[in-house]
């Protein structure tokens, strides 16, 4: 019995380390990069996964009225005793009789097996109806490549807007730390009686403040991850990382392209000529109306017709079978075909709106998307210009204060001109990854 537990203390004592490296815990934070949310959000999509069953029912569809073609085979089997034969009157004449009779036809025991077949031969609506099927399973997988291009936009945007909130975080922390500088310097500055109590205050407050902007970035961030986490359809207690930076991401999306072609290839334009494919489809099947219809049938059954029951006596079966063949024309069918014309014709009207509607959206998505991303591009580079020379200006005048030949009030200015320059930086870089991912979608490029 001791070998018994100590077996099994040993086993526990092996697995648990082994367990808790195969499931992360909740509050390692999960390390993710723009392709590893990319991936993440696409497998746990509820979006596409709905769509992509979808894509499984018209496929489904497609194939259940294609299986129409096959023989259909049914196996019947009747068991019956007749516990009171039927009778029927026989008239004078019958059988040489000068008087009416009563008699009585059949046996206590009637049984029959029964195997029939049916295979269709001509069936024009059913043939229609596979070729909107085939249609219908093209449209759904074009609402696919839609539902994941969207998806990879919401990822990207979120991630993004993850990535700037940390980036302001660390502006924040850097803005601190200038504060705190400023302060040190500003003590120094009180011991040699330079300056007076009220200005080491006003510096203190600043460096409050600072730290109050530090806070409510991290705030930010959290409500950032919290949306990222919600559009990776991830647990919010999951602790998220993104890895990637917005000042070393690259901007390698090219605006040069032919708009019409990328118009003819978007999912919506696509789907939306499909389905207009389907229209069309739609109303032939109902002008042309339920069609004449040739179908072969076969029968082979067997008998059984006794007073006993002797299932397997001699010749206590009896066999017969037939084949033929069985043509339905339909002659008056109350008016539908032309209602159904009518309705299939203002839904072609509805599907030719919509498809001209979904190009026109597509060729200004194309348009706005290539000016937004020139646009940002432009908005960058003067960022930065900006930034290295407010940059250049704050570190001058940062010595100038150590050695007390700048005041504090002209040094706070110049340190918020450099805040204001890192910020617009930031949101330039920002502005460019989200123009380049709405190009990127506008363009089929994701």
């Amino acid at each position: 019995m001791k070998a018994f537990y100590f077996f099994h203390l040993m086993m526990a004592w092996l697995l648990v380390p082994l367990l808790s490296q195969a499931q992360p815990s909740s509050g390692q934070p999960l390390m993710l990069s723009l392709n590893d949310a990319i991936r993440i959000g696409l497998k746990n999509s509820l979006d596409i996964q709905s769509q992509q069953l979808t894509v499984q029912i018209a496929d489904n569809t497609t194939r259940k009225d294609r299986s129409q073609w096959l023989p259909q085979l049914d196996g019947t089997a009747n068991l019956r005793y007749n516990t009171q034969l039927q009778s029927t009157v026989l008239p004078e004449g019958f059988f040489g009789s000068t008087t009416p009779q009563l008699v009585q036809f059949g046996t206590k025991f009637y049984n029959q097996l029964a195997l029939d077949a049916t295979q269709r031969i001509i069936n024009p609506t059913l043939r229609r109806d596979i070729r909107i099927d085939q249609k219908t399973v093209e449209s759904e997988r074009e609402g696919l490549r839609q539902t994941e291009a969207d998806t990879r936009l919401q990822i990207s945007e979120a991630y993004y807007a993850a990535l700037l909130r940390k980036q302001e975080v660390a502006l924040a922390e850097k803005s601190l730390a200038r504060s705190r500088n400023s302060l040190e310097a500003t003590e120094a500055k009180l011991r040699l009686g330079t300056i007076q109590e009220d200005d080491l205050n006003r510096v203190k407050l600043d460096v409050q403040n600072a730290d109050i902007k530090r806070r409510r970035a991290e705030k930010n961030l959290l409500l950032s991850y919290q949306k990222l986490a919600q559009v990776l359809n991830l647990s919010e207690q999951q602790p998220l990382n993104v890895t990637d930076s917005l000042t070393t991401a690259t901007d390698e999306a090219n605006e040069q392209a032919d708009f019409v072609q990328l118009v003819s290839n978007r999912p919506e334009v696509r789907k939306a000529l499909l389905d207009t494919e389907l229209a069309r489809l739609r109303y032939n099947r109902a002008a042309q109306g339920q069609s004449p219809t040739l179908s072969a049938y076969a029968n082979y059954s067997t008998l059984y017709q006794r007073n006993n029951l002797d299932l397997f006596g001699r010749r206590a079966w009896t066999p017969f079978n037939y084949v033929g063949l069985q043509l339905n024309v339909p002659l008056f069918d109350r008016y539908a075909t032309r209602f159904s014309k009518q309705e299939f014709a203002l839904r072609q009207q509805v599907s030719t709106h919509n498809l001209e509607k979904q190009k026109r959206t597509a060729y200004y998505d194309l348009q706005s998307a290539q000016t937004d991303l020139q646009n940002a591009r432009l908005n960058l580079q003067y960022a930065r210009e900006n930034y290295q020379l407010a940059n250049q200006v704050y570190q001058v005048n940062q010595a100038k204060y150590r050695l007390g030949t700048l005041l504090y009030n002209d040094l706070l200015n110049i340190e918020k001109s450099l805040e204001e320059a890192e910020t617009n930086l930031l949101t330039s870089t920002y502005d460019l990854l989200l123009a380049k991912v709405r190009w990127q979608k506008a363009s089929n490029q994701f």
